[in-house]
């Protein structure tokens, strides 16, 4: 007989801290006695790309780590960099003739000279600064530093530049944003001696962002380029430039420049808003929908499309592009008509959940009723059965679902399946040895819990 009682709702500040705590523990360093097994080479979110020469490349982003390719962006390896920024902080790469790299977070930055060792940096930033989007400018880097008030919880944007050893970071000049009109940055691009920043704006967070671009030659003093269309249009997301043509990509258009940033055309381009330069044509993607143009303003579709991640960063890798994005997926295209996807292998989902068995059989679920099951912890294969979870019982996996389903599977590849738990979605599942206690709620909030000492009768 299967027993029934209902708890309090948990708050839901409590299930917050929760949930940062685990996900700390998800993203601390692993111990010498631990190996990754899935996915490789990283699981987490990138957010900037950097090539060395036309086969080195680097990638980093939340976590960490980086990685390194050797081979234009076919294969990668992690490596660890100890930086101590908190999870939710991006990391950006940069790259200068090949000869030096500097990875920046927070208010940290370090430098390598082959992509591999890296050195700290010993900074003049604050608790309150935080570096983005550098860019190797001569022989020195250039980014956006963002520096909160602590009194008045604003923020101030400025392109600050520093010398090869990204050490000491000057304030060239401060951008005409205000952070309290909800601004947010998302590119810098540097042509010549001219500055492009992207952005979003808008005065409300309730109103439509508007796209930004601000041009400077130098970094000193500031000018809003004009954008023809801009109302109709969803914030700028990427820049990309092929030596005489700029290009500003938003989420429904594509603005094209051929005067350095001067003044813009608008193209009503669609779902292209992560751009950039192969050395014979323009690319972009969004998902599993990606286009290429040889002048940025006719646009063909893929054959072989991106996907399905969101792309959050490209750069040019020798007569290519090497992409980046969510969930640590990596892809490459020499041309924007086929995209190969590089990374990551194995799994691209959370799994929740854990069990094994006497025999050496190891079960993992995802809290999508997918099952994956391994016999040494280093393969894996998905199962066709569905459970959110499921615990060894005597002689049986028993375990539970969100469709309100009890199951049990005595090798995790064979299951059955049972209506039990009326219209709850079930998630987790314990056991004693005696007694089998499941977990869920019932879709308004309602935790729910049941036991039984006999579940599959």
């Amino acid at each position: 007989m299967i027993h029934y009682s209902s708890f309090r709702r948990v708050p839901k500040s409590l299930l917050f801290g929760l949930f940062c705590f685990v996900v700390s523990l998800s993203q601390a360093q692993v111990g010498a006695n631990w190996r990754l097994r899935n996915p490789k080479p990283w699981g987490d979110m990138l957010t900037s790309v950097a090539a060395i020469n036309s086969s080195r490349v680097i990638a980093t982003g939340r976590g960490t780590g980086l990685l390194l390719s050797t081979d234009a962006g076919a294969t990668w390896t992690a490596s660890r960099v100890d930086f101590n920024a908190e999870f939710f902080t991006d990391a950006y790469v940069a790259s200068s003739g090949g000869t030096r790299q500097v990875l920046v977070v927070g208010n940290q930055a370090f430098t390598s000279t082959a992509g591999e060792d890296w050195t700290e940096a010993a900074t003049n930033l604050t608790g309150n600064d935080t570096l983005k989007f550098v860019i190797a400018r001569g022989t020195g880097w250039a980014a956006i530093k963002q520096t909160m008030d602590p009194d008045t919880g604003n923020t101030v944007y400025s392109l600050v530049t520093a010398p090869t050893a990204g050490d000491i970071w000057t304030v060239v000049d401060v951008l005409p944003l205000v952070s309290t009109d909800f601004n947010t940055i998302t590119a810098l691009m540097l042509q010549g001696s001219t500055y492009i920043v992207a952005g979003t704006f808008s005065n409300n967070v309730m109103a439509h962002p508007q796209p930004i671009l601000l041009q400077s030659f130098g970094g000193v003093g500031w000018t809003a380029t004009t954008l023809n269309g801009a109302s109709d249009s969803w914030g700028i997301t990427s820049l990309a430039n092929s030596g005489t043509v700029m290009i500003a990509a938003a989420e429904d258009n594509i603005y094209r420049s051929t005067d350095t940033g001067a003044t813009w055309t608008r193209y009503p381009i669609a779902s292209v808003p992560r751009v950039s330069w192969t050395g014979t044509r323009f690319v972009g993607a969004i998902g599993s929908l990606s286009r290429y143009s040889t002048d940025g303003i006719t646009w063909t579709d893929s054959t072989t499309p991106y996907g399905p991640e969101a792309p959050l960063a490209m750069i040019r890798v020798g007569n290519g592009v090497v992409s980046v994005g969510e969930s640590g997926s990596i892809y490459s295209t020499t041309n924007g008509d086929v995209w190969v996807q590089r990374a990551p292998t194995g799994a691209k989902e959370l799994l929740a959940s854990i069990a094994t068995n006497p025999a050496g059989i190891r079960l993992a679920f995802s809290p999508l009723n997918r099952i994956y099951r391994s016999t040494d912890g280093a393969t894996w294969s998905q199962q066709t059965g569905n459970a959110t979870a499921a615990v060894w019982h005597g002689s049986q996996f028993v375990g539970v679902n969100r469709d309100s389903n009890y199951v049990s599977s005595a090798d995790g590849i064979t299951w059955t399946s049972t209506s039990v738990f009326g219209t709850d979605a079930m998630y987790a599942v314990a056991s004693d040895g005696t007694t089998v206690v499941a977990v869920g709620d019932d879709g308004f909030g309602t935790a729910k819990a049941y036991y039984s000492n006999n579940p599959s009768a």
